[in-house]
């Protein structure tokens, strides 16, 4: 079995021609049919590494041959195309994978080169890395591990998915207002994986909703258990009451725009008794302003259901005033990468005052993350940010150790400036 062998059965040949154009490029051998009967001679005389497979051609059932290579124990990797039926490619690659068959990935036409040039790539480092062990075990601990889609299924059928929570510093009052959650796969030998790894796999297979539902799910049910916690210290809010502590989470574009993901969050508050109002949503900025009509009505349907909208990174894109004073955001995050050394640099201290006086002149809470020294948060404080984040305030924190640590801040609130 060659590591770059590949075998695509598509009854759409200028399909075929341009798998095979794109395979050819990334350093591939290719043979194609529309035929079941050369499919499997070709499976194998050739016994490729790699098989892309249409499961919706039009006069040859693609769900028949998936099953019979289930039946073959076939060991090469699988790449499930699809049209734009979202549901049946969903449903084709949960089949696979419950088959024993090894899904590499699945891609809707009409698909762009780049994700299966992803794929291709993604299969040669696997491949590479297990040449010299069994076809299932990767090298423990390697520094450039890449999950599959059956370990994607897996975390979303196993709501394998944790949350850490980043307190959030409010700067007039030195409490802490509320906390980021965030993502983390805890993978046995590898410790904890981040997002950056995990989400572009689940986003390309259709699985990054489910997994945003059960991490949101998960992250307002802790939320609703803290804020019935007493905490030692801590202020009450305006109104007298126990401060209520707000909840922000990362929300990617492609749970932006599913139509029914504001409802369905609306349905977990209501379930577990948390009002919107306590709840972020933090999103970037779309690739290009050509999108920026949808991505305003994809925020105002979240909004309309009363959660809250940050625009994360603020700085970093090219959204001009004009059209943010068009969003129903709340909130900026400046990022990071500017406030770090800001009190070194005189570029970013104006990149830092420009993002600054436009938030404040839209009326928008100025949130500063990457708060790591006393001076960058002395200096943040001064320019009148409304909340701040960061290791210097706290590293992200386990669920069951946060009612302790928010103890230990404010008993210790009497020494701090």
């Amino acid at each position: 079995m060659k590591r770059n062998s590949l075998l695509i059965i598509d009854d759409d040949p200028l399909i075929c021609k341009t798998l095979e154009n794109i395979a050819e490029k990334a350093g591939f051998e290719v043979m194609s049919t529309d035929s079941a009967f050369s499919f499997f001679s070709q499976l194998e005389l050739f016994n490729p590494s790699l098989v892309l497979l249409n499961v919706e051609m039009t006069e040859l059932n693609g769900m028949d041959v998936m099953m019979r290579l289930a039946e073959l124990h076939t060991q090469a990797k699988l790449i499930i195309t699809n049209t734009q039926q979202r549901g049946h490619t969903e449903r084709a690659t949960q089949i696979a994978a419950d088959s024993g068959l090894r899904v590499l990935g699945a891609l809707e036409k009409p698909f762009s080169a780049a994700n299966l040039k992803y794929l291709l790539t993604l299969h040669l480092s696997q491949f590479d890395k297990t040449r010299n062990t069994s076809q299932e075990q990767i090298e423990p601990n390697g520094s450039d591990w890449t999950p599959t889609l059956e370990d994607i299924i897996r975390v979303v059928e196993n709501d394998e998915i944790t949350l850490n929570f980043q307190p959030k510093l409010h700067c007039a009052s030195g409490n802490i207002i509320g906390f980021e959650a965030l993502a983390r796969w805890n993978v046995p030998g590898r410790g904890h994986i981040t997002p950056s790894l995990f989400v572009p796999l689940a986003e390309q297979n259709h699985l990054y909703s489910v997994m945003t539902r059960n991490v949101v799910r998960q992250g307002i049910k802790w939320l609703a258990q803290l804020n019935k916690t007493e905490i030692a210290g801590a202020k009450p809010g305006a109104d007298g009451q126990p401060h209520a502590y707000t909840l922000a989470f990362n929300i990617s574009t492609n749970a932006l725009y599913d139509l029914d993901m504001p409802q369905q969050f609306c349905e977990i508050c209501n379930d577990l008794g948390v009002p919107p109002a306590l709840i972020t949503l933090e999103v970037s900025e779309p690739d290009s302003i050509r999108d920026l009509q949808e991505f305003i009505n994809a925020l105002e349907r979240f909004h309309g259901f009363g959660f809250r909208l940050s625009l994360d990174d603020f700085g970093t894109g090219h959204m001009a005033v004009r059209e943010l004073v068009r969003t129903a955001f709340k909130e900026v995050k400046i990022d990071r990468k500017f406030i770090d050394k800001c009190d070194e640099s005189a570029e970013l201290t104006a990149i830092v005052n420009s993002c600054i006086d436009i938030a404040n002149n839209l009326k928008l809470e100025i949130v500063a993350e990457g708060i790591e020294t006393q001076k960058i948060q002395d200096l943040m404080k001064s320019k009148g940010c409304y909340g701040l984040q960061g290791y210097f305030i706290s590293k992200p924190l386990a669920a069951n150790k946060v009612a302790s640590w928010l103890t230990q801040y404010y008993a210790s609130a009497s020494t701090r400036p």
